[in-house]
């Protein structure tokens, strides 16, 4: 392995920000919550670094790339995307304090029952909800599955494909 220094002057220190990854293109951005990201092209072989002005509030954040061109973020202010070719972003859905990018879209919930489990598009339409009334914890993405534990220890698979839910689970070990 082999170990790549850039130095992203622009980005300020005292702002929390992510590191989210487009494997499929080669590129990093570094999102601040100040606003500002670093577009890091060729990463891996002679990094290219942009700068790019984007509409944050700066408050702490999780993010991840969603595909189709855009960072998926989520927080205090719910689930929001970075439309990596305009450099807009959208809000989606208030509540948000998890979530997941997949291949099929993003999984958000809260730990509001009620809430349930929601997938969206990259776009930020709503494909399918699930798990309704329930407390829900953690969730992890296998393949085109999703493995979602509630508060009570039970644990569903959602087909990410169809939103079909299985569940409760028997675990054992």
């Amino acid at each position: 392995g082999f170990a790549v220094t850039i130095p992203l002057r622009r980005i300020p220190r005292s702002a929390p920000f992510r590191v989210v990854a487009d494997v499929a293109h080669d590129r990093l951005f570094a999102i601040s919550s100040s606003g500002l990201v670093a577009e890091i092209d060729h990463a891996g072989h002679k990094p290219f670094v942009s700068y790019h002005r984007v509409d944050l509030n700066g408050r702490p954040f999780e993010a991840a790339w969603a595909g189709a061109g855009k960072i998926a973020l989520w927080g205090e202010d719910g689930l929001g995307t970075i439309d990596t070719r305009t450099w807009k972003t959208r809000a989606i859905a208030a509540g948000v304090e998890k979530a997941i990018a997949t291949p099929f879209g993003i999984a958000a919930w809260s730990t509001n029952p009620g809430d349930g489990l929601t997938v969206f598009r990259p776009d930020g339409t709503r494909r399918f909800q699930v798990l309704v009334d329930r407390y829900l914890g953690r969730a992890q993405a296998v393949g085109g599955y999703l493995y979602v534990d509630t508060a009570n220890v039970r644990r569903f698979s959602i087909n990410l494909r169809t939103g079909e839910v299985v569940g409760p689970l028997n675990q054992s070990g």
